[in-house]
């Protein structure tokens, strides 16, 4: 058996990633995946030593430094232990009732119930400078051995809280009676409860506390969602954010012979350096345990009984991807394997399989194996939930030949240009609904009742630097509430991200093919304009069919602008390109005049113009991109 270092295993995601299916920025719903350091494991009605929280938490009012976390799924916040936390063994940690949540100081609930981690559940906390990450990992209820459930919080500097849920999330318990309940929320504490709300509805809560009641067992609704609170001026605002997607799995699967269990340390999550698998219960004559990847997961396994004399045995993974030695076992029995995730969008969705064995005296063969685990590398749960009002859609990099060679050279020169980073396109042009609620003006000339749906509508008659105050109100608003990247900003496209974004892996003159036709887009006078001759009109975002990325009226409609400066195209391939240098500003896409032919419409058609024009042909539509303008 060939075996190597557990952390050259760190190389293997690298080179499997050109097998991987890409996937872009739009992870939903995932768990943080780094868990951090374990703060229990096995127990039962338990509050965990105090822990600080890493900042300044700021709750309605006041602020508390100190976190105190207990196994039935909820924290109590202090300042050094004032006001003065639950104690272990007390009714109140497996009674969930309104009257208790609100009872003492204040409490922040994602799960209160009569929940336990005895028999393999376990705690983590992860503290930095702007968030703190509690997880409660393989919980159950008490009393039940199924199902087996992950969830955490997540507290933010600004005073948000995030809830998230895995899959078989509950609320029941042996117990019965108001055990059986769940109690989800956020409370300074004191006085009584008020009225609960209804997370899944998404609103405002005006009072201090902000929860809701799960009456019974089972009633728990929210398993595989998450739920984000953000504290205003005028109350808590709570809203869903939906299904897993792209997320990372760490699933264990079988059971494992001779005692040995396999579990990971967090989750695989592109970029978590900390991810692990740590092998528990190690035969005591094995001084480390040996970790089998392989590509498939076999569920359910394959005997190793008659196959190998490992009565009880079973083989969860092909192993075909080799075996790793972990650490020496520590004094616990158990044994580690590091497996850092590089940051690299490629991996998303790549499935592999581990098994941990280790010599063992119960078997003739003389090795013992565990359970399976499933990891499936995902998104981390730090991607930021945009809004949805926005209609972003995810782009991913790649390479693409930018320009035409059927185009005067200097002004449509083919050459190949790669994106590096991912990025949102707007799926519309912003409309005149849009532009109204940021700016609280529209410039636009087809507005008002004469013009049918105009508010939703593109917005035209806008400046470059209309557009581009726009794109800077509308991130510092986003940003406010949570929903901007680190690194992104809102802002106007470069003239290479637009070009990319319309062909959408097309090469052909028009992402329609080798023509255009009024009835696949607005240009030509489409819509005629019975007010103003026939020269035409815009029509409502969306009313023809989009690109095969989903993004509607990149040909015609409205010409838009692009953030670069109008160069001169050359026949040299370029990375990221931008372009600062010039007297106008790019304009793409065509329009819906009357004198705009197809030609005008092609994915590699150039326009300019002044960037203080403001014209009826003329709008704009956003990306939430890498920053680019100060």
């Amino acid at each position: 058996m060939t075996t190597f270092a557990a952390a050259r295993f760190s190389r293997l995601l690298p080179l499997l990633a050109a097998a991987a299916l890409a996937a872009p920025l739009t992870a939903q719903n995932c768990f943080f995946g780094d868990f951090g350091t374990r703060i229990g494991a096995g127990t039962t009605d338990t509050v965990y030593a105090m822990r600080p929280i890493g900042f300044a938490f700021p709750l309605n009012g006041a602020t508390y430094t100190h976190i105190h976390v207990n196994d039935h799924g909820f924290v109590q916040l202090s300042n050094g232990g004032v006001p003065a936390p639950l104690t272990s063994g007390s009714a109140a940690l497996y009674t969930p009732t309104a009257a208790n949540f609100v009872a003492g100081g204040p409490k922040i609930a994602p799960l209160y119930s009569d929940i336990t981690l005895a028999n393999g559940g376990e705690c983590y906390l992860k503290s930095t400078a702007t968030q703190c990450t509690v997880t409660w990992h393989d919980a159950r209820p008490y009393g039940f051995v199924a199902p087996r459930f992950t969830f955490q919080l997540a507290l933010q500097s600004n005073g948000a809280v995030r809830f998230v849920y895995g899959p078989g999330c509950s609320n029941q318990s042996t117990a019965g009676g108001v055990s059986a309940n769940a109690i989800v929320g956020v409370t300074p504490g004191g006085g009584s409860a008020p009225a609960p709300v209804d997370f899944a509805a998404g609103g405002t809560n005006f009072a201090a506390t902000t929860y809701e009641a799960f009456v019974g067992a089972n009633t728990f609704d929210l398993a595989s969602n998450s739920i984000r609170l953000s504290p205003s001026w005028f109350g808590t605002m709570y809203a869903p954010l939906g299904a897993p997607v792209n997320c990372p799995v760490a699933a264990r699967y079988g059971v494992g012979c001779d005692g040995m269990k396999l579990a990971g340390v967090g989750l695989p999550a592109i970029g978590n350096a900390g991810f692990q698998l740590r092998a528990d219960a190690v035969p005591a004559v094995s001084p480390l345990a040996f970790f089998a990847f392989g590509s498939a997961v076999q569920d359910p396994g394959v005997g190793l009984g008659a196959l190998l004399g490992m009565t009880g045995c079973t083989a969860y993974t092909n192993a075909d991807l080799g075996f790793y030695a972990g650490t020496p076992k520590d004094a616990a029995g158990a044994s580690v394997c590091s497996l850092p995730v590089p940051a690299t969008a490629a991996l998303v969705g790549m499935t592999l399989s581990v098994q941990a064995l280790g010599l063992s005296l119960a078997n003739a063969f003389g090795i013992a194996a565990s359970n399976g685990v499933e990891l499936r590398v995902g998104e981390d749960g730090s991607s930021v939930f945009l809004n949805p009002a926005l209609q972003m859609v995810p782009i991913v990099p790649g390479t693409f030949s930018m320009g035409s060679s059927a185009a005067s050279p200097d002004v449509e020169a083919m050459h190949p240009v790669t994106l590096t980073r991912a990025f949102w396109m707007a799926k519309h042009e912003v409309t005149q609904a849009q532009f109204q609620a940021v700016m609280g003006s529209n410039p636009s000339y087809f507005q008002g009742a004469a013009y049918a749906n105009a508010a939703q509508r593109p917005v035209e008659s806008v400046s470059w630097n209309d557009a581009m105050a726009y794109c800077a109100a509308l991130t510092a608003s986003e940003a406010a509430a949570g929903r901007v990247p680190a690194g992104y900003q809102y802002r106007l496209p470069t003239e290479a991200e637009w070009e990319y974004c319309c062909r959408a892996g097309t090469t052909t003159p028009w992402y329609t093919g080798a023509g255009l036709l009024t009835s696949q887009a607005n240009f030509a006078g489409a819509v005629p304009d019975g007010m103003f001759g026939s020269s035409g009109q815009t029509a409502a975002v969306g009313s023809y069919a989009p690109n095969a990325w989903g993004l509607h009226d990149m040909h015609g409609n409205v010409q838009e602008w692009c953030l670069d400066r109008h160069g001169i195209f050359t026949s040299a391939p370029a990375t990221d390109p931008y372009v600062l240098s010039g007297v106008y500003r790019v304009l793409r896409g065509g329009d819906f005049h009357v004198f705009t032919p197809a030609a005008n419409c092609r994915s590699a058609r150039r326009n300019f113009t002044s960037e203080t024009a403001s014209i009826w042909t003329v709008g704009f539509r956003v990306v939430l991109g890498p920053t680019l303008v100060p």
